[in-house]
């Protein structure tokens, strides 16, 4: 058996040079066993009879034979399923790949041993606001060996799935170049990849909050005003509109209010603009006010002093901004009697 292990560059150089001396071997028994012929350059060649792959439990057998590049009845010789091999290692989506072959017939029987990589990434595209995201993965499937939604962390599949997005942009005479970036949290847990077209604008034309009932016509004007007539940048949205959403909300009451993820509606590609509707849905929830205003631990100033302070009281509506800077009032209060450390616990 010869073997490449993908995630080890040293052992696969040793294993090339083992392997010269395994395909030597092999290629005796190949060449006892049936009328082999030497193909260009010198190497035993015979008909590929028989070709399975075992071990994967993510994918097809099917799809992993696709993406080997074989093809049964041509001709191959040992340096056609080194390179086989190779590219499945290239993908990623394996952390071993081996294989043995075997006379079978008037030609040969090869079988690849793969094993699943521990972890794939699921992929986002950001801003393709031409295609949906699962047209894009249909779209991808057809292009990228072994894609369903999900790729390998390193470069290799990341790079194939960039360069055949970008050749579908061209084939919708959509310009602009595509980048990738993997995206997780701090501890480097529960991470995707971004992907992004860059180099061609996409304005806002218009914003929709369906679900917005609660904050008025002005107050929203002036929040997606700041988003219509600029540039489309998910990232920006995320980080302004809604924080900023959810600010409002909470100054109305509306603790538990959530906005879903925000997308783009295609409204006009004219050469190279793009104009889009935002769409970004909002569950009000329950507007809550203050039932009761309990004091606990307070020895150094009387509840009346502390709710005057507070400035809320029972029956308000439970104003987040408010609670706040009640909150760093009575903190204040307590820094003037040296009590730099006084904390209100909700």
């Amino acid at each position: 058996m010869l073997g490449i292990n993908p995630m080890a560059a040293c052992a696969f150089g040793l294993g090339n040079r083992l392997g010269r001396l395994g395909f030597l071997l092999a290629g005796m028994v190949f060449g006892l066993a049936f009328a082999a012929e030497p193909a260009s350059g010198g190497q035993l060649s015979a008909k590929l009879m028989e070709l399975r792959v075992v071990g994967s439990e993510r994918y097809p057998q099917k799809d992993i034979i696709a993406a080997t590049g074989l093809k049964l009845g041509t001709t191959v010789s040992p340096a056609d399923f080194t390179a086989a091999a190779q590219r499945l290692a290239d993908i990623g989506a394996f952390s071993s790949v081996r294989y043995r072959y075997q006379p079978l017939g008037a030609g040969v029987s090869v079988q690849f041993e793969v094993v699943d990589a521990e972890k794939l990434l699921p992929c986002r595209f950001a801003n393709f606001v031409w295609f949906s995201q699962e047209d894009l993965i249909v779209a991808l499937r057809s292009r990228v060996p072994l894609f369903s939604g999900e790729a390998a962390p390193g470069r290799s599949q990341l790079e194939q799935i960039r360069s055949a997005l970008e050749a579908i942009l061209k084939e919708r005479g959509i310009g602009g170049h595509v980048t990738f970036e993997m995206e997780g949290n701090a501890a480097g847990k529960g991470g995707r990849v971004v992907f992004a077209v860059e180099g061609i604008p996409i304005f806002v034309r218009e914003v929709e909050l369906p679900g917005a009932n609660a904050i008025n016509r002005e107050t929203l004007a002036r929040l997606t005003g700041a988003v219509v007539g600029g540039n489309y940048d998910p990232a920006l949205i995320g980080t302004f509109l809604v924080a900023n959403l959810k600010l409002e909300y909470g100054d109305r009451g509306y603790l538990k209010a959530t906005l879903e993820a925000p997308t783009a509606e295609l409204i006009k590609h004219d050469g190279p603009e793009t104009w889009v509707k935002l769409i970004l849905p909002v569950k009000e929830g329950t507007q809550y006010r203050l039932a009761a205003i309990h004091w606990t631990g307070n020895n150094v100033f009387t509840e009346p002093d502390l709710a005057k302070r507070f400035g809320l009281k029972p029956g308000d509506i439970a104003n987040q901004g408010l609670f706040e800077k009640g909150e760093a009032t009575v903190q204040r209060l307590y820094a003037t009697r040296g009590y730099a450390r006084a904390r209100l616990e909700a």
